[in-house]
C-alpha cells in the first residue's frame, strides 16, 4: 500500500511539472451593442392576429443637443403603410428599451391627406424593442382635416407588431 501511494505521488509530481505555456493575450471583448444599433433595419408589420400589413424601414441617426446631450433619432419609412417621419428618442425613460414614434400633427400620407399620429404607450409592454420585435400602440385620426381633404373620417387606437427581418 505504501509503495502504491509513493508511486501515485511520483506520477503526480512528474505530470505536474511541465513546460510553461507561453502567455497568450486575449483579445478584448467588444462592448454590447446599444439598442440604437440594434433597432435599425427592415421590418414586417402584422396586426394582433398575425395578418401581414406592410413593410417598415427604421433608420437611426445620432446628433448633439445644444446643451451637449446626445440625441438619438429614429427615422420611420412607410409607417402604417403610408407615413414617413422621424422621432427623437428619450434618454431618460424608466423603461430602457422604450421606442417612440413621437407626436405628429398634420403629417401627410402617401396621397397627401393629413393625419395626427402619436404613440399611446410608453411602458414596459407597448412601444418597446424586445427580441427584434416592436409592439407599436398608437392613435391615428384625421378629425380636423377630413372634410377639407375630401375623405372619410377615421379615428383609431391601433396596435401593430413589427418583426425585424435578417
Amino acid at each position: 500500500m505504501k509503495k502504491l501511494i509513493q508511486m501515485l505521488f511520483l506520477i503526480l509530481l512528474a505530470t505536474a511539472c511541465g513546460k510553461d505555456k507561453p502567455l497568450v493575450l486575449k483579445t478584448p471583448v467588444p462592448a454590447a451593442a446599444s439598442k440604437w444599433e440594434l433597432i435599425p433595419g427592415n421590418y414586417k408589420v402584422y396586426d394582433t392576429v398575425g395578418t401581414f400589413l406592410y413593410d417598415l424601414q427604421i433608420a437611426h441617426t445620432t446628433g448633439t443637443h445644444p446643451n451637449g446631450n446626445r440625441l438619438d433619432t429614429l427615422h420611420y419609412t412607410n409607417f402604417d403603410g403610408n407615413f414617413n417621419f422621424s422621432a427623437i428618442q428619450s434618454q431618460g425613460s424608466i423603461y430602457p428599451n422604450n421606442v417612440t414614434i413621437g407626436h405628429h400633427i398634420q403629417v401627410h400620407d402617401s396621397i397627401d391627406n393629413r393625419w395626427n399620429i402619436y404613440d399611446l404607450g410608453t411602458d414596459e409592454i407597448y412601444n418597446v424593442y424586445r427580441n427584434d420585435t416592436i409592439e407599436f400602440y398608437f392613435e391615428k385620426h384625421n378629425m380636423p382635416y377630413w372634410i377639407n381633404d375630401g375623405t372619410f373620417y377615421f379615428y383609431g387606437r391601433i396596435k401593430h407588431i413589427a418583426v425585424k427581418q435578417h
